[in-house]
């Protein structure tokens, strides 16, 4: 009796851990959408405003500080990554501030995206990302230890995409029609790879909740190597669909 009461006792706080992983990730998404749609409708109401009024220093005033914040808000994600791989190797303490900014950060980033596309496409990117994403996450959940392998291929993927975009230029100045195809060809592998980790990452997060060793700053975490996964997924479709567009 004692045993099986003990077993619940696990369960339930596995079950914790993933449900509160979630919502971290969730209000992280939510944050993140918010700057993004919010200023992403202030520039187009700007810039739209100037651009139709034929008022270039105005167009030019409201611009350049934009694109200021955006190469800082790229900088900071960076340094904000590495703040939080440092706080977890430090125990977690300090992971909430890094990733609220880093979430911030992001949304400024993706609001550019606005600006050169429709509402109902970035919406469509966003509903694709999510189906894609919640199959991979049911796929990490449920198809046990040998997720562990789509770790170590989706990583793989990875390095031999980076390998072959930095040879990319030389295609772009050699056979500019083939850099398409290469270049479709590195977005592809991408992201399979970022797929497969999103699966490897829900099942280092399942594997955590198992061993009972969750801790808040753990789920945290795991939201925001989901958040991660989840974004570059978005960005992915995003570029697709602009393409297809175009």
């Amino acid at each position: 009796m004692a045993a099986g009461s003990l077993r619940r006792i696990e369960i339930d706080e596995g079950t914790r851990f993933i449900g509160v992983t979630f919502i971290y990730l969730f209000v992280a998404l939510l944050i993140t959408a918010g700057i993004s749609l919010g200023l992403g409708a202030i520039m187009n109401s700007v810039l739209g405003s100037a651009l139709y009024g034929g008022d270039e220093e105005a167009f030019n005033n409201a611009l350049t500080p934009y694109l200021v914040m955006m190469i800082v808000s790229a900088i900071s994600t960076i340094v904000f990554t590495i703040w939080i791989r440092i706080a977890m190797a430090r125990g977690g303490r300090g992971i909430l501030i890094p990733c609220i900014l880093y979430t911030v950060s992001m949304g400024v980033l993706l609001s550019s995206f606005s600006l050169f596309l429709p509402f109902y496409d970035l919406a469509l990117a966003v509903g694709i990302t999510s189906v894609a994403f919640g199959a991979m996450a049911l796929i990490g959940i449920l198809g046990g230890s040998k997720i562990r392998w789509f770790g170590l291929i989706g990583f793989g993927l990875l390095i031999g995409a980076a390998l072959i975009g930095l040879t990319s230029f030389i295609w772009y100045l050699l056979a500019p029609d083939f850099y398409n195809i290469i270049y479709s060809l590195i977005m592809g592998i991408m992201l399979i790879a970022v797929l497969l980790i999103t699966a490897y990452d829900v099942y280092n997060m399942k594997r955590i909740a198992d061993s009972g060793t969750g801790t808040n700053n753990l789920a945290m975490y795991c939201a925001f190597n989901l958040y991660v996964d989840f974004i570059y997924i978005l960005v992915r479709v995003i570029i697709f669909l602009a393409r297809m567009r175009r």
